[in-house]
Formats: C-alpha cells, sequence, structure tokens
C-alpha cells in the first residue's frame, strides 16, 4: 500500500524532548520472528468469470490473501478487466491453454500454439509474462513437460469442487490433507467455488497457515523454480 508523504510541516515540526525519567525507563524490546510459519499456495483454474472470481477476489482482499488464476486465453480475451483485477490485487496470473483442450490430444506445435497464444493475451493485459503451466485436466507427464520446457503447476490437493458431491466434503478434501507447502485446487468458473472459498479461507487462516500465490510460495519457500518440471508441492 502507499504511505502517505509527509507534508512539509510534519518533516519540521518540534518534536518534545524526552525528559530524563523518560530516558531512563525506555528499554530496547526485540520481537522474535516466529520459526514455524507454515505456507499455502491456493490456485483456481477456468476463468476468469464474471460475479465468481470477482467475488473470489473479494473475499482473498477480505482474508488478506493471495491465490493464483490459472486463466484460459479465450476467457482472458473476453473478460481483461477480471484478469486485471486479479493482477493488481496482487494475485499471480498463470497460463492453463487457450480453450481447455487437453494437451494429450494435440501435437506438441499445437500445444505449444496454445501456451504462445494465452501468453500473449496475458501480456497485453497485465504486461507480464505468465512464469507457470497449468495444463487442463491437469494432463501431462515428465515427458510433455520437458518438451514444453516451462515450469509445470500441478497440485497435492484437489478439492474436486467440480463434482456433484457435498460442500463438507470438499471442505474436507481440502483440510484433511493441508501441509506446509501445499498446491490446493479450486475453480472459478462455478458459483459454488466462490462459497466455498468463503468458508474455507478462513478455516485455512484459523489453523496457521497463510495463503499466497504460487510464485509467493516459492520464494518464501526458498524453492527454485525450473523449467521442464512438475510441482506438485513446493518444500523448503
Amino acid at each position: 500500500s502507499i504511505q502517505p508523504t509527509p507534508s512539509s510541516s510534519d518533516e519540521t515540526s518540534i518534536q518534545p524532548t524526552p525528559s530524563s525519567s523518560d530516558e531512563t525507563i525506555k528499554e530496547e524490546v526485540t520481537i522474535e520472528e516466529p520459526t514455524n510459519k507454515k505456507y499455502v499456495a491456493l490456485t483456481y483454474d477456468d476463468g476468469p468469470t464474471p460475479g465468481v472470481t470477482t467475488k473470489i477476489l473479494e473475499i482473498l482482499r477480505l482474508n488478506d490473501s493471495n491465490a493464483t488464476f490459472f486463466v484460459l486465453g479465450q476467457r482472458a480475451e473476453r473478460f481483461p478487466d477480471i484478469v486485471l483485477e486479479a493482477y493488481l490485487d496482487g494475485n499471480e496470473i498463470g497460463n492453463h491453454g487457450y480453450d481447455h483442450t487437453s494437451f494429450r490430444n494435440l501435437s506438441h506445435n499445437q500445444i505449444m500454439q496454445q501456451i504462445h497464444d494465452t501468453d500473449k493475451i496475458i501480456f497485453d493485459i497485465i504486461g507480464v509474462q505468465p512464469t507457470f503451466i497449468r495444463p487442463p485436466y491437469g494432463a501431462t507427464s515428465s515427458q510433455m513437460a520437458t518438451k514444453i520446457d516451462r515450469p509445470i503447476a500441478m497440485w497435492n490437493i484437489d478439492s474436486r469442487d467440480w463434482q456433484i458431491i457435498p460442500d463438507s466434503v470438499i471442505i474436507d478434501n481440502i483440510m484433511s490433507n493441508l501441509s506446509d507447502g501445499s498446491i490446493i485446487l479450486l475453480h472459478d468458473l462455478h458459483s459454488r467455488s466462490a462459497r466455498i472459498s468463503k468458508y474455507v479461507i478462513p478455516i485455512i487462516i484459523e489453523e496457521d497457515y497463510t495463503i499466497v500465490s504460487l510464485e509467493q510460495l516459492f520464494e518464501i519457500q526458498k524453492a527454485k523454480v525450473e523449467p521442464g518440471k512438475l510441482y506438485y508441492k513446493v518444500n523448503k
């Protein structure tokens, strides 16, 4: 956040001189930072979606958290303002291909075209090329990742928010598998995912986790991001 610049009157104001009694009772207090902090990356696929992504952004703001949004190129083209809003809020924008075609059904050249087209759309909106690729459906392999030659973001927690199952099961899928460095998969395509997010994000925080984007998680964990590698979790 931008801090207000002090006015000239602030800069030249005379501060009261402490009395001798003030000086004798002053002590320097050192606050030690806890060393057992835990972090998880929250990721959303298939958006942006008006009324869903925007609601999730509001929830993230209220909980002082960030996420990574793996956008589809064709949807980012339709809703660039939402992509920009997410980015300006401090969230990360990732590449989820152009039209959600499984990379397993495409030639290498077609895969690279999907990635290139989406990269360009994202760059035109936010001025930054995405670091991470997430193939639609998570359909990939180590061999495919090597050929793509970009970091491939997978997940170790599938919320299964896309299935017709009770909300309580989705929440349990997340909470029962949570650990430091986890990558959580959700979607910002359907309204129930916003409802789940509103409930589960505060619960994750209550369990002493800080919710961050993927790039933030790698930085915090001091983990190296390498092209051609698959990442399911980020550990120190």
